[in-house]
């Protein structure tokens, strides 16, 4: 999350570059990694409505009535948008898919859409097509699965872009497969064998695969999930994400190490939804209203200034939200998938 964060307040540069060609991806491998299975279907989709279609709504209606209150002024927050009218923007709420421009009013919303459309897929395969396998062939499918994936991602963002499917689902073939990616990894004995990895092997993979990384989503070039652009090469785009998220892996692997550290991080991860529905307005004050702000994040964020100053705002950013919501949550804690105030 706050990779994701940090990707949105730069606004161009080699860091937020590097942020979207991995950030998104390692998220929803992160749900694999928390991804149990339910027998009880009614109950799995219940909590999935409570936990993701419930915030969704409520702070969707909130940032359309604000975006509709701006008026003429969105237009100067927004690199594009479709109207400010509300009608129009409920629509495009309910059907999900930022691409088609009614979602302006708060774009990073897109991925609970997405994230919901993940889980419909990832729980369908586990349900009613890996649930019935052998032991030994598990994993097969779930490689079928990954490719399948790929290759369909690949062909929907080539041959078809201008396909915009409800809740983003032609994003979430692929986001699936980093999923489906992360069950085939915790259920293996390759996961046992890095958790038991110690800081110096933690340390070299970290600077390994960050590196490896790095070098391909250099030479992949721009990506961004969100509007279905993966570089010049999928094959790439993937390889970067997986290079790059297990550098992230090996960084969360090190923090474990430290108590204090994995306080801060426990604390900010349990608590990804409040950051994840409201940081675009934060987010759109630094880059927009503050003027030095603005100069540094829109037009010398690709400098050393510009990212240390994106740093800054994004800590600032997280602060701010998870201030919010802990004034909110006592009082309305369903706004934010919670059925209780949390510790």
């Amino acid at each position: 999350m706050i990779c994701i964060v940090l990707g949105h307040v730069l606004k161009t540069g080699f860091v937020r570059q590097v942020l979207y060609s991995f950030s998104v991806p390692f998220f929803f491998f992160l749900i694999g990694i928390t991804y149990k299975y339910k027998s009880d279907i009614k109950q799995f989709y219940k909590d999935k409505a409570k936990r993701i279609v419930v915030p969704y709504i409520c702070f969707a209606i909130i940032s359309i009535l604000l975006f509709n209150l701006l008026g003429e002024f969105a237009s100067t927050v927004s690199d594009s948008f479709a109207t400010t009218e509300i009608l129009p923007n409920i629509c495009g709420a309910l059907y999900g898919n930022s691409r088609t421009g009614y979602m302006k009013w708060n774009i990073p919303l897109w991925f609970l859409t997405c994230l919901l459309a993940c889980y419909i897929l990832i729980d369908s395969y586990e349900r009613f097509v890996i649930r019935k396998q052998t032991k030994e062939m598990i994993p097969f499918f779930r490689w079928g699965f990954i490719f399948g994936g790929i290759v369909l991602s690949n062909v929907l963002s080539v041959q078809f872009n201008d396909i915009m499917l409800p809740f983003q689902f032609e994003t979430a073939f692929l986001m699936a497969s980093f999923t489906e990616l992360a069950l085939l990894l915790k259920n293996s004995d390759a996961w046992l064998f890095l958790k038991k990895q110690k800081n110096k092997s933690y340390i070299v993979g970290f600077v390994i695969a960050v590196f490896v990384g790095v070098l391909i989503s250099l030479l992949n070039g721009s990506a961004n999930a969100q509007l279905q652009l993966y570089g010049k090469s999928m094959c790439q785009y993937f390889a970067s994400s997986i290079f790059l998220g297990g550098g992230m892996m090996a960084l969360s692997f090190l923090i474990t190490k430290s108590v204090k550290l994995t306080k801060v991080f426990s604390y900010i991860g349990r608590h990804t939804m409040g950051i994840l529905l409201m940081h675009k307005f934060p987010v759109l004050l630094f880059q927009t209203i503050i003027p030095y702000s603005n100069n540094l994040l829109v037009n010398k964020s690709s400098t050393v200034l510009g990212c240390i100053w994106g740093i800054i705002v994004t800590i600032i950013v997280i602060a701010l939200c998870l201030l919010v919501e802990k004034i909110i949550n006592p009082i309305l804690p369903w706004m934010f998938g919670n059925k209780k105030e949390y510790k």
